[in-house]
This record gives structure tokens, C-alpha cells and sequence, in this order.
């Protein structure tokens, strides 16, 4: 597994939000945790990457414990983050805002024929400020920022939100190529049930801080997920 988590319990302020996660990422797969608002997803997330310390349990990464490394540390190991907002820098280029995943690795430069193929809009746009570009394009920067930083897990926090349709199909065209070309672990958080069907491998479920069900995609059913989804 490239990513373990064992009984992991996680505090916002004086409210627990994870009550004992237990949740696997496979080498190279696309896994998907869903649920309602507020059951602790985007927590858990933050948790993976350390902007959130874990309380109790166990992360592992490569087999590595990385339980009480901090964010900088994790991201040069190889775990990339998109939170949710994007939070692209507005007053940066895209390229400068690019540059921002080099940091989180030892390599000096950005892969740029490697970005710009998968993100042609982003070579098009290049010297555009940030903040000038649409939802759809400041999300597609912001996976190739994280792309730039050369990661072997990459967590994403509800890439479409806010997003149109035909930019959403290409972002889960981007991300089945991330995996299949690149080896790319992806853990996604994600609401929208057709863009979660077009790409995940497995299901995790989750309710009150902990899972609550899982499956692999090939044995679920729209209404199974439909059901889950509404506990």
C-alpha cells in the first residue's frame, strides 16, 4: 500500500472529527471517499498531509510512519495536496504559481513539456495572472502546480466544485492519465457522483469521522452509492 491509515482520531478546536479512520490507497489507483457535508472528509485530508495532527492511530506512507512529520516534510516524500478552493496564488503568473511546486521537491525546474501536454491551456496562458483565470483553468493549475512537485500520492479535495461539465470530464481525463501513465496514487474527495464513476477504483464511505462502508467501483451500484452517501 502506498498509503495506510490505522484508527486515526483528529481535532478541530474542542470538536473531534475523526473517530478512528481506517482507509487504504493502493500503488497507482484512483480511491474516493464520499459522504454528506461534514463527516469529516476534507479533515481527514488535512490529516494525511499535516496541516491537521492526528491525535491517536497511524499513518504510513511507503511503509514509512509519517504520524508526526510535518506538511513540508511529507510533500518532499511525495504527497501532493489540491485543497479544496484551489488557493492559487491570484497576483502570480501561471507559471510563478507553477514555480510554488518546485518546492516540494529537489528538482530545480518545472517538467514543462510534461504540463503543458497534459494542460494545454495552462502553455496558452502562461504569463495570464492567476487570478484572471476561470474556476475550471485555476483548477487545472492547481493539479499541475502539484504535479510539478513530483508527487506519488496525490490528495484533491473536491476538484470539481464549481466547475462546469466539459472542464470536469477533462480534469478526470487528466487524472486516469496521472494514474495509468504516471503511476500516480490519487486519494479524492469527491460529491459528484458521475465524475467519482468515470474514474475511481475503490469507495470508501464515511459517517460521523469514520468509515462506514467500502467497496471496489466494479461491485457498487449507483443506488448502492446514492444510499451511502445519504446516511
Amino acid at each position: 500500500m502506498i498509503l495506510e491509515a490505522k484508527n486515526i482520531t483528529a481535532v478541530y478546536g474542542e470538536s473531534q472529527i475523526l473517530w478512528g479512520m481506517d482507509l487504504q490507497v493502493k500503488p497507482a489507483s484512483i480511491t474516493t471517499i464520499m459522504g454528506r457535508n461534514g463527516v469529516g472528509k476534507t479533515t481527514f485530508l488535512k490529516t494525511v498531509i499535516g496541516l491537521l495532527q492526528s491525535q491517536e492511530g497511524t499513518l504510513l506512507f511507503n511503509a514509512k510512519n509519517i504520524t508526526t512529520l510535518p506538511p513540508h516534510k511529507r510533500a518532499k516524500l511525495g504527497i501532493g495536496y489540491v485543497p479544496q478552493g484551489r488557493e492559487i496564488i491570484p497576483k502570480l503568473t501561471v507559471y510563478e504559481n507553477l514555480k510554488l511546486g518546485l518546492e516540494s521537491t529537489t528538482e530545480k525546474t518545472i517538467p514543462e513539456d510534461e504540463i503543458y501536454e497534459l494542460f494545454p491551456i495552462l502553455k496558452e496562458f502562461r504569463k495570464r495572472l492567476g487570478g484572471n483565470l476561470s474556476g475550471g483553468q485555476q483548477q487545472q493549475l492547481a493539479i499541475a502546480r502539484a504535479i510539478t512537485g513530483r508527487p506519488k500520492l496525490l490528495l484533491l479535495d473536491e476538484p470539481t466544485e464549481g466547475i462546469q461539465p466539459s472542464i470536469s470530464q477533462e480534469i478526470a481525463r487528466i487524472l486516469l492519465r496521472l494514474k495509468e501513465e504516471k503511476g500516480i496514487s490519487i486519494l479524492l474527495v469527491e460529491q459528484k457522483i458521475d465524475f467519482a464513476k468515470s474514474i475511481t477504483d475503490y469507495y470508501y464511505f464515511m459517517n460521523r469521522g469514520r468509515v462506514v462502508a467500502e467497496s471496489e467501483a466494479a461491485k457498487i451500484s449507483i443506488e448502492e452509492i446514492n444510499s451511502y452517501n445519504s446516511i
